[in-house]
């Protein structure tokens, strides 16, 4: 499996939208993620493994922690990722169960969670096909 592109918005630190475009790195079969202490090196390996199994890389951090804190209330948080297997690509799109605060009142409410999908990119086609209406939570 080959990561190609991976979306994370209002994930870990990231408060927005931020897209790894690992296609960049040509055919480069190694690399190196590197930063400062904070910078969202790990948050990277929870996005791409949150987008595959539904859980992040670590034991310490579940779908619900993985919430930026310092995304704006109405932004959703989700992972996207496309990766090429076997010659094929693929994209996968989840979406962790979360919590918002209203804006006129101090209050909680469960923001409507995406629905999980997965979906692949035959040739033939040339555009993306539904594999999966719903991905479970591993």
């Amino acid at each position: 499996m080959r990561p190609d592109i991976l979306t994370m918005q209002a994930f870990g630190p990231y408060a927005g939208r931020e897209t790894i475009d690992f296609n960049s790195l040509g055919e480069r079969t190694m690399f190196v993620i590197s930063g400062k202490t904070g910078a969202g090196k790990t948050t990277i390996f929870d996005g791409i493994s949150f987008a595959i199994y539904g859980k992040a890389s670590g034991e310490d951090r579940s779908g619900q922690d993985l919430r930026s804190q310092f995304a704006e209330d109405d932004m959703l948080t989700e992972v996207s990722l496309q990766f090429t297997l076997r010659g094929k690509t693929y994209l996968v799109t989840r979406s962790p169960q979360q919590e918002r605060k209203k804006k006129q009142v101090k209050e909680q409410q469960r923001l409507e969670q995406r629905q999980n999908y997965m979906r692949y990119w035959p040739k033939e086609k040339n555009c993306w096909v539904q594999m999966y209406g719903k991905l479970k939570k591993k």
